[in-house]
């Protein structure tokens, strides 16, 4: 590929997430002509590869997930932050943050789940609606508000104060203080208020024999001691975005889709067993979340290049996830593919916490929408807005029209 053009075509031209289609493009032609690239612009590698990305994520010992051993003034947000820690500390942590993600747990939560679902459907205004603003947000932010321990009613709050942190970020891979310290700055004021919200209700359960992991992680025994404040606040914030953007892109996505192919939601409706695989093939073409990034911690070769140490590498699970050599019609959308291993939810030791509690909710919510309105189209005069960050896909606003039959 001439330089040129990879440039333009390349993380620059991730600020039009909408335009999935030259974005699927660009990583066919890079996992064909150079699956493992150096951005000499930015200084970043990039992997697109199913089996170069799977690799990455199953090496922590030569991928590091600690970024500040490479950006200082990543430590600030490192501490009880899950995604961005090593073995032995991570394991310790994440079995402590589990107990709120056992099969059990998440399974007993289905009753509630769908509780939830119906009381927001319940409350739709008219036959045209947000689906993200009605449902796909409200509901898993619910829930993992309940299960953090978090006063129900505060979803709007919480809200004001996550969509500026989701939307403040370049559309580029960047580096050094930049990293850090611009989207940072972006961010500051959102955050700030976030944390000290989740700073107060951790102080609120300290002590107490309180339902909810906030109160459940203050009680833990953490290698002979309880976990800081830092610590706590931190592991809350990842819970509550990752917890609930997930479930979120996943059902507007999947709206999205069933918008599209009106067929496949009246076959989902007559067999509402099949939602789970329409599930996985939209967690494989739209996966959540695109990217993640790791650190070398020697010098490696991946993919045939040799990576030095020390060297940021952003995988792309949005890449991997069509990649033709592992998925057969890789860029087409089949509802029943079977098996389906793709890697939205990562792999290894970061392998999301909250995948089967996105899986429930996904399919709790799609059957109730199906089964209450028997047409949920697209409005002609109102088309869908989706998150500029470059690390997300799925509908930021997702208008939906009930025909006069519902």
């Amino acid at each position: 590929m001439d330089p040129d053009e990879r440039d333009a075509a390349g993380s620059g031209g991730y600020t039009a997430p909408q335009d999935v289609d030259a974005r699927h493009d660009w990583f066919a032609r890079m996992r064909a002509e150079e699956p493992v690239w150096f951005d000499e612009r930015t200084g970043f590698w990039h992997a697109f590869g199913y089996d170069d990305v799977a690799h990455v994520l199953a090496e922590p010992a030569s991928f590091s997930s600690e970024l500040s051993r490479v950006y200082p003034d990543a430590a600030d947000f490192a501490e009880g932050e899950l995604t961005a820690m090593d073995p032995p500390r991570h394991a310790q942590l994440r079995a402590a943050v589990a107990q709120a993600f056992t099969p059990k747990v998440v399974s007993d939560l289905e009753p509630r789940i769908a509780a939830l679902t119906e009381d927001l459907l319940s409350g739709v205004d008219g036959d045209r609606w947000d689906l993200v603003t009605d449902l796909a947000y409200p509901l898993p932010v619910a829930v993992i508000g309940e299960l953090l321990g978090l006063p129900p009613g505060d979803g709007e709050l919480i809200r004001s104060w996550i969509e500026p942190m989701l939307e403040q970020q370049s559309g580029d891979p960047v580096v050094g203080e930049e990293l850090f310290g611009e989207r940072t700055e972006a961010i500051r004021q959102p955050r700030t208020e976030l944390r000290d919200y989740l700073d107060d209700q951790c102080r609120r359960h300290r002590g107490t024999e309180r339902d909810g992991l906030l109160s459940a992680l203050q009680r833990s025994d953490m290698d002979g001691g309880l976990l800081g404040s830092g610590a706590l606040i931190n592991i809350a914030e990842l819970l509550l975005l990752a917890g609930h953007i997930t479930t979120t892109l996943l059902l507007g996505s999947t709206v999205l889709r069933l918008q599209q192919r009106p067929d496949l939601a009246d076959e989902l409706r007559g067999d509402p067993t099949r939602i789970p695989r329409v599930l996985e093939e939209v967690l494989r073409t739209s996966s959540p979340f695109t990217q993640v990034l790791r650190v070398t911690t020697d010098r490696v070769r991946l993919g045939g290049r040799e990576i030095d140490a020390d060297q940021p590498v952003t995988v792309w699970l949005a890449s991997a996830n069509r990649d033709e050599t592992r998925f057969h019609d890789a860029a087409d959308f089949r509802p029943d593919r079977h098996p389906n291993p793709h890697l939205a939810f990562g792999r290894g030791i970061h392998f999301c916490l909250g995948a089967p509690l996105a899986r429930l909710e996904g399919r709790v919510a799609i059957q109730a929408l199906l089964r209450r309105f028997p047409r949920i189209a697209a409005p002609h005069d109102d088309a869908p807005t989706f998150y500029t960050n470059p690390a997300l896909t799925g509908p930021k606003r997702l208008p939906v029209h009930c025909l006069p039959t519902c």
